[in-house]
């Protein structure tokens, strides 16, 4: 949280937090519990999120994806020359990278959550 700015950024594991990304992979045993346990995990964000931009909060999501990659590209440099002008203007959300079109549904059928996107 940087009241400040009346900003939270969040750093998210493309794994833990479902992003549809191709660091996000459910492992071969015991899918349907990933799944599920994934599910929740997207769930309790989409919840948080919205009520912190409720309370009037900005609100950023970085993802894994943003920031972690082959030792040649500083994507973190790059991540962070886009946070900067998020954090010092005045838009509501950003989430990084660009979100990506994921399915409807999860692999066993539950509904995909999707973060408030209000700006």
């Amino acid at each position: 949280m940087l009241p400040r700015y009346q900003a939270v950024i969040f750093i998210h594991g493309c794994f833990w937090h479902g992003h549809w990304c191709p660091k996000y992979r459910l492992p071969k045993s015991n899918g349907f519990y990933w799944t599920e346990k994934i599910h929740r995990n997207t769930i309790r964000d989409h919840a948080t999120l919205e009520k912190l931009l409720d309370a009037g909060w900005r609100v950023a999501v970085v993802w894994e994806c943003a920031v972690k990659g082959p030792k040649r590209e500083n994507r973190l440099a790059t991540t962070v020359a886009q946070l900067v002008p998020w954090l010092t203007g005045t838009t509501r959300e950003l989430e990084l990278p660009p979100p990506v079109e994921p399915p409807v549904t999860t692999p066993v059928g539950l509904p995909n959550p999707q973060w408030p996107r209000r700006s």
